[in-house]
């Protein structure tokens, strides 16, 4: 069963927690060095990344769990030193995603890498960028296909990570993402569909 959603609901609460935290705008750090934990929910979209941009979206029934653990490279290290001039953080993660639907359930293992633009435009608002690898027990059905292709399905895919985030606290971030696996074009030599999930959720900074 699909639901309709509009982007306008979703950032309508964004833009609540975003008002809230103004306030604390001056005290956020541009640079953590540390690790964090995050634990996320979401639905699996119907739709392409094409598709989302414009601002359609329909969600199924298929539901993603996820907790991730990352660490953030502090400005003196040498990744941090390699990225720096173009962004605010980089950071090397791990997620884990549950996702539950019919017929059986699955789960996803990812490593990324994700670099991250803090207080945009002097907010509290950031916006992150992840790539990574992304292994799933099972292909979903999103991305099943029934064409010629079919055979072609692979459970190893590229993983692409499009998220933004506010602060309402120094150490603590809600955050609204976008969870896309595919075959990159034939690069990793697989023709599955691509499968994007909106998602939401906390990040804790332990330290």
């Amino acid at each position: 069963m699909k639901h309709k959603f509009k982007y306008a609901r979703v950032f309508t609460v964004f833009l609540l927690l975003i008002s809230f935290s103004f306030n604390n705008a001056l005290a956020l750090p541009l640079i953590r060095s540390t690790w964090s934990l995050g634990a996320f929910y979401g639905k699996q979209t119907d739709n392409t990344l094409g598709q989302l941009a414009s601002g359609s979206m329909d969600l199924t029934s298929s539901k993603l769990y996820s907790i991730e653990a990352a660490r953030e490279f502090s400005i003196n290290s040498a990744l941090g030193r390699f990225f720096m001039p173009v962004v605010s953080s980089v950071a090397l993660a791990f997620n884990y995603t549950h996702q539950v639907e019919n017929p059986k359930n699955l789960d996803q293992f990812t490593p990324m890498i994700i670099l991250r633009w803090r207080r945009v435009f002097f907010t509290p608002v950031s916006l992150a960028f992840g790539e990574g690898a992304s292994f799933s027990t099972r292909i979903s059905a999103r991305e099943t296909r029934s064409d010629k292709d079919a055979n072609d399905t692979k459970k190893l895919l590229n993983y692409l990570l499009f998220e933004a985030s506010v602060s309402p606290i120094n150490s603590l971030d809600f955050v609204l993402r976008l969870h896309h696996r595919s075959g990159m074009f034939g690069l990793y030599g697989a023709r599955n569909n691509g499968a994007t999930a909106l998602q939401i959720g906390l990040r804790y900074y332990l330290g």
